[in-house]
């Protein structure tokens, strides 16, 4: 261009790598029962997805429950637990250290109720291969411990609101039970 006194640094080349790295997501689930009776065995569904494109590798497992409970094991994809009842961790054994894309690792903690409060159960999945959502890594919930000794029988119908004169009306009747004991003589 006119009156440009270094017409040499108009243009300039540059170089960038683009990484594709296919990267796994580390995805943890935890699905406890809201409510239960003390002595109760809760069944607590554990699930560890890799929702990524990649394998997961150098994957490390972590769970954790209320300190002091009894009867604390894992089951289910050959993994098992052990227990510290002083901490409340339990160290997992049986889980893969790879775990490949689309691969899901299903299994359950169980435990004896306590006599009251609220137990709660949280779950964790790492990778050393790069994670596009480490934000889903970890999960958590928890069981209340009430006691009791009724069962709460409910009873729901849900019929039309119009139906044609001279027709068949289908009216769906459902029962359920929301107690803490089974109900006898319904």
């Amino acid at each position: 261009p006119p009156g440009d006194t270094n017409p040499a640094n108009n243009e300039a080349t540059g170089q960038t790598t683009v990484l594709t790295a296919a990267g796994a997501d580390v995805m943890a689930t935890v699905n406890p029962p809201a409510t239960v009776a003390p002595g109760t065995t809760v069944q607590v569904p554990v699930n560890i997805f890799n929702l990524g494109a990649g394998a997961a590798a150098g994957m490390a497992y972590t769970l954790e429950l209320a300190p002091g409970l009894s009867g604390v094991a894992c089951g289910g994809s050959g993994v098992s637990c052990t227990y510290n009842s002083t901490t409340g961790v339990a160290t997992l054994a049986g889980l893969p250290t790879t775990l490949a894309s689309g691969g899901n690792l299903p299994f359950t903690v169980s435990y004896t109720a306590p006599g009251g409060g609220s137990v709660p159960v949280t779950v964790g999945a790492t990778t050393t291969t790069f994670d596009s959502n480490p934000a889903n890594n970890t999960a958590a919930g928890s069981t209340a411990i009430r006691a009791g000794s009724t069962a709460d029988v409910t009873t729901s119908v849900s019929a039309p609101s119009t139906a044609a004169a001279g027709h068949t009306v289908l009216v769906p009747v459902s029962f359920s039970n929301g107690g803490l004991v089974a109900a006898a003589a319904v």
